[in-house]
């Protein structure tokens, strides 16, 4: 059986755990065409980005590639890095700097729907 590789990983490893099974890599090949780096078009809706650009999880690269995609299809979108941060940076949510991230998130989103929706305090 052939196994999907993440190139942007160190060595190309499958991360640990669940993604170490032979099922896996089979899912990952399956779910490859539904990919939304692979199906944005003109009319993909406005989109936030919102990545750590230390996630041991997600490659931080697929969030950029994800990024420059809708900028070659002309969608509206931002993307918000969080420098030094892991994958589960939004579990504190009294944070400063999460409380900061969501307030530029519901600022997208605002903006998009043409009113106010909530505010961070």
């Amino acid at each position: 059986m052939k196994r999907y590789i993440y190139p942007s990983w160190p060595d190309g490893v499958l991360h640990r755990g669940l993604r170490q099974l032979p099922l896996f890599t089979v899912m990952v090949t399956f779910f490859a065409q539904y990919c939304p780096l692979k199906n944005i078009s003109g009319d993909y809706p406005p989109t936030v980005l919102l990545h750590s650009d230390q996630n041991t999880d997600v490659p931080y690269e697929q969030s950029v590639s994800m990024a420059q995609e809708l900028v070659n299809k002309k969608v509206i979108h931002e993307l918000i890095i969080l420098p030094q941060q892991g994958h589960c940076f939004d579990n504190d949510i009294d944070n400063s700097l999460v409380k900061e991230i969501f307030g530029k998130m519901l600022e997208f989103l605002n903006t998009q729907i043409n009113g106010n929706i909530c505010h961070v305090h």
